[in-house]
Parts: C-alpha cells; structure tokens; sequence
C-alpha cells in the first residue's frame, strides 16, 4: 500500500489466496494452480490450519463489508491483520479456540505415552521466572525394594481422624429427643416439627395453622378438604417428630378453616346491613297527591303556551 496498492483490492487477493488455503486442505482437486504454486500453498495451509484459515476469511470478509464507508480504509485493513497476526493479544472466543486447538495438537504430537511424565516447571511468584534447579524432571517411577521406614518416622502427635469423630451431617439436622413436653411447649415448638421435615411434607403442613393442642391432640385448620388428604399421607413422619421431640404420642386433628375471604365477607356484610337499617325514615317529608281529576293533553298544551287559542276546526 505504501507504493499506491488500493486496500480493497489487496484485501481481496488475500481473501482468494485463503481460499486456495481452504480448497488445497478439504479438496485438493478443486485447487486451479501450477504444480509449483500448488505445492507452496498446500504446504501454507498445513501450516495454518483450517480453523486459522476460516477465521481469517471471516475477519477479512467483514473488512470487505466495512471498507466501503470507512474514512481510512488502509487503517482498518492494518488493524485486521494486527488482530490475525497478533492472536496472543486478542481475546475474543475464535481466537482463544484457535489457540486451545494448537495447543492441543503440540500435546498430542509431542506426547510419548510410553515415555515418564514431567513434572512442571517450578516459577518463582516474585520474578515470574523458573527457579533455579527448577527444570522440569521426569517422574522415574522407583521399585519398591527399600523397606517402609518412612512411615514409621510420623510424629506421635499428629492427630488420628476415624470415622467415629466425624460428625454425622444427618443427624444434625434431626430434632432433639426432649422429656415430657406440655401442652402449650408443643404448641411453640410446632414450627420446629415442621421445619425439620422434607420440603413436600414442610410446604403442606406451613399451609396449615394451628388452632390448639390439648390433652395430646394438636388441631391443624387447612384450606381444603384437598389438602387434608394430601396432608394425612404424611401423618406417619410428623408424629414420629412429635414423638421425638415431646416424648409422648401426639394425635393430629384436621379441620377445613375459613378462607380469608369469606371471613372479610361475613365481618363486612353486618356493617352493610346495618347501615341500611339506621337510617331512619322522615314521615313528614312524604306529601299526599292532590285530589281532583286529570287535565286532557289539550289543557296541558294550553297551560304550556299562555296566550294560545285552541282552533277545532271540524271540516
């Protein structure tokens, strides 16, 4: 470009040198070039790569679209290649595949299965740089011919961890075996009952409200017939958390409770009832109507337009 080339035109003589990349890699045959041209652009492409080669098309493609109104397009192609060229420093998700893919293919193609393991290098976190005597060693494996003398070298005090100090995380969140519990210390700690039971078995029962406890019966109010029914196939577990955490046997007593709403009804309609029935009524505001017989609609006329004269004109 800095002898006159158009950018246009040398961004399109790359995209179709990347073409010939792409053709010689998935089909040689299609591939329209001298032997000896052919040859170096096969060998570019290996090079390359196939999703190296896509990406650039893409990138290059978009320059293509973008030039047509961009005030320089010299910059915007200089910044392209910047970007194909410079993948260390770009950060978007085609070029980090790019990079994982070549890193894969130097794993695989450098990898002895057979060979031992290296160990990785050991950097130092102040300058960034490998430690001196740091180089990666192989992992030799050494025969077992030594006897075990290590490990009979612990410190005493090391503290032995068995599987009987380890706390149960289920038995945590069980309820407390408590003595004989009243009435009333039931009735407080219901909410913990139903705390502690499955979330299926605890969204039923918090449906529901206690309404009291006495003489080892707690009485629950539920919204529906529904789910009562729904609640007495769980009964076995709440009474087995009662039991724990009481000390007695407890019975359940279900009842269908009043909706919200047809408790609002029921304390609004007397107020509304008797509104109506204090308000008394005037007798003497009533007016008794005149007696005496009807005008005719001609006399009512004549009323409407004083100064009128009827005219029966019979003919």
């Amino acid at each position: 470009m800095q002898f006159g080339a158009d950018p246009r035109a040398l961004t399109e003589d790359i995209v179709r040198n990347l073409r010939d990349l792409f053709l010689s890699l998935m089909a040689p045959e299609l591939v329209q070039l001298p032997k000896e041209r052919a040859e170096i652009v096969s060998d570019q492409a290996r090079r390359m790569g196939a999703s190296s080669v896509v990406r650039a098309i893409e990138v290059l493609g978009e320059v293509l679209i973008e030039i047509r109104h961009a005030p320089d397009a010299r910059l915007l192609l200089e910044v392209s290649l910047v970007k194909l060229t410079r993948q260390n420093s770009n950060t978007d998700i085609a070029a980090l595949m790019s990079r994982i893919e070549r890193l894969e293919a130097g794993v695989v193609a450098n990898r002895d299965p057979t060979g031992p393991m290296t160990r990785p290098v050991l950097v130092d976190p102040n300058t960034g740089r490998a430690k001196l005597g740091g180089r990666a060693t192989p992992l030799v494996v050494v025969p077992n011919n030594a006897p075990i003398a290590a490990s009979t070298s612990k410190p005493a005090s090391e503290p032995t961890i068995t599987l009987a100090s380890v706390p149960d995380v289920a038995t945590n969140q069980k309820l407390e075996p408590t003595a004989g519990l009243s009435d009333d210390e039931v009735k407080r700690r219901w909410p913990e009952v139903v705390a502690a039971q499955k979330p299926m078995v605890r969204a039923l029962f918090s449906a529901m409200n206690i309404v009291e406890c006495r003489d080892g019966v707690i009485t629950l109010s539920a919204p529906s017939d529904v789910h009562i029914a729904k609640s007495s196939e769980h009964l076995e577990a709440i009474s087995l958390s009662l039991k724990t955490i009481s000390g007695k046997q407890i019975k359940l007593n279900f009842v269908v409770g009043e909706s919200k709403r047809n408790r609002n009804s029921k304390q609004n309609s007397p107020e509304l009832i008797d509104e109506e029935i204090e308000e008394p009524v005037d007798l003497s505001e009533t007016t008794k109507a005149p007696k005496g017989t009807r005008s005719s609609p001609i006399d009512e006329l004549a009323k409407a337009f004083p100064g009128s004269r009827i005219i029966d004109d019979k003919k």
